[in-house]
């Protein structure tokens, strides 16, 4: 049995006495208690999940859809993505821990991409905001599910960003360029769609849960250094990354990103 089972193992004890709820007449959201018996106890503990052995597991259980009322989404920063991706982040603020909620039913019906809803953004926030963009588009590309038409639009984006965003943040960016980062956000949220992300989310979700990081600012510590260990893997690509930034080899981006 592996990790997944359990967790399907568990949900569908939520759905029984959810089901068992509904039917006895009460209402469709409803909290729900579950024992875990002792076999699932001893699964848990082989893979070191620790949990006691009279834990209760309670939920909300609703039922599950993948409809909903439609969405027309106005992004005011340019870094999210969300308003091209059925992607969205949740934080527990008693235990910090950060989630992706991924689902088809959050996928925006109309998205007006308009830089003129952004450039009342505080510079700070255009940094972070940006840097976060540009990871979306370099993490799609180097991703290992990566195909033919995200690489496309990766690269197409990496390039806008490359040489856009620092202009615009220190003013001297005219409306094409802003029209250029905005682009390359929403892009970025569309690879990342079908791509999925890398290690740098992976590992900067915890530190910003836990430790109330600005997500952008995160990501720009940990992105050089995840590129130094992860090059290797794929010279080619981490190379043509490289070449936006004006350097040549794979092992020239880091120093690139970090200076960026």
């Amino acid at each position: 049995t592996q990790p997944d089972d359990l967790i399907g193992y568990v949900l569908l004890k939520y759905i029984s006495a959810g089901i068992q709820n509904k039917s006895a007449g009460s209402p469709p959201f409803k909290n729900v208690d579950v024992d875990i018996s002792s076999d699932m106890y001893t699964q848990l503990t082989m893979f070191s999940i620790p949990f006691p052995p009279d834990i209760r597991l309670s939920c909300i259980f609703a039922w599950v859809s993948d409809t909903a009322l439609p969405l027309v989404l106005i992004p005011t920063t340019c870094g999210t993505g969300s308003e091209g991706n059925g992607f969205a982040v949740l934080t527990n603020p008693e235990n910090g821990d950060k989630k992706s909620l991924r689902c088809n039913a959050i996928v925006a019906k109309v998205s007006i991409v308009d830089p003129d809803c952004m450039k009342t953004m505080p510079k700070h926030v255009l940094a972070a905001v940006g840097f976060d963009a540009l990871c979306h588009c370099m993490e799609a590309y180097t991703s290992k599910i990566s195909q033919p038409f995200t690489d496309a639009l990766a690269l197409y984006a990496i390039d806008l960003i490359a040489h856009n965003l620092v202009d615009v943040y220190k003013g001297r960016g005219t409306q094409e360029s802003w029209e250029k980062i905005t682009l390359a956000s929403t892009i970025g949220g569309m690879v990342i769609n079908t791509a999925g992300v890398t290690l740098a989310h992976g590992m900067e979700h915890p530190a910003s849960g836990l430790k109330d990081i600005v997500h952008g600012k995160g990501l720009a510590a940990l992105t050089p250094v995840i590129i130094e260990a992860s090059y290797k893997g794929d010279h080619f690509k981490f190379a043509k990354i490289a070449r936006i930034f004006g350097g040549i080899t794979a092992d020239d981006l880091a120093p690139k990103i970090e200076l960026f």
